[in-house]
């Protein structure tokens, strides 16, 4: 195929996706703010006909030869609250079972669900297992934490499962890297910490971050941006003064992985040491 054809194909894809949601009055058949709303959006005859009948058709022709293009939902991704009500019809992560990729029952523990390291690893879920208990469940009763079927069942080429992936901002930046810096302070004393926010002043950033990190001594108010900016450009730095040899370079894993994993391309290669770096 020519880059000219090739360029063609990914205009008329481009196109083709832009105006996937527009009504034949060409306004936007988008769902209100509301998460029921929504629901209710994702299960409806005008949502799912574009999906899963509307992408068939042909949508251009090039060189006398009829394109064919389908549009297909691969993945999709939400944060935890929105996640478990929309996608899978599941409890929440703070309710038993309530993890969206396995079957570990949670402990209450200290006022709140907690999942803590079993001495055998839970069953991981699966599209066919979950769709058979959607199917089964009673109002008012639980299957593994499946209160009722997921709106998504109805996109065909959607696994149920893995085509939900855990949200960046929730799961790294104020998730795992909060954890960790908590920790690696929370034996720190106020005049300690106040050392910290000294070496955070000079820090140079580059001239693209518009937003700079706010003392650490401050950091239960840092935004999800603070912490990418914290996590890239001077966590180093900083956690070099505190951290024994062995903490910083763990850390480091997961400063170059994140550092890999935003770039707009990356090769396999990279891709592969980021997974092993995680």
């Amino acid at each position: 195929m020519s880059d000219t054809q090739s360029d063609l194909d990914n205009d008329i894809i481009l196109n083709y996706v832009r105006n996937f949601l527009i009504d034949e009055h060409g306004e936007y058949i988008l769902p209100s703010n509301k998460l029921a709303n929504l629901k209710e959006f994702i299960e409806s005859d005008i949502f799912l006909e574009k999906v899963n009948s509307r992408i068939d058709r042909t949508v251009g022709e090039l060189f006398f030869m009829v394109l064919n293009y389908s549009i297909e939902n691969a993945l999709s991704v939400q944060d935890s609250v929105a996640r478990a009500p929309v996608k899978l019809g599941i409890k929440q992560f703070n309710g038993k079972f309530g993890c969206s990729w396995c079957e570990h029952p949670g402990v209450w523990a200290f006022g709140s669900m907690r999942y803590p390291i079993l001495e055998q690893i839970p069953r991981p879920r699966e599209h066919q297992s979950m769709l058979m208990h959607m199917l089964q469940v009673e109002p008012g009763e639980t299957i593994l934490g499946i209160l009722y079927p997921s709106p998504f069942i109805n996109l065909l080429k959607l696994n149920i499962v893995y085509g939900f992936v855990p949200d960046y901002m929730h799961c790294v930046l104020e998730g795992v890297a909060k954890q960790l810096t908590d920790h690696y302070s929370s034996s720190m004393t106020e005049i300690e910490i106040k050392v910290l926010d000294e070496i955070l002043k000079y820090v140079k950033y580059p001239c693209q971050v518009s937003r700079l990190t706010r003392p650490v001594s401050v950091r239960n108010d840092w935004s999800a941006r603070e912490w990418e900016n914290f996590i890239l450009f001077s966590s180093v730095p900083v956690f070099s003064t505190i951290l024994s040899n062995k903490l910083l370079n763990h850390w480091m894993l997961l400063v170059e992985s994140l550092y890999i994993l935003l770039n707009d391309n990356i090769t396999v290669i990279e891709l592969d040491r980021a997974d092993k770096m995680l």
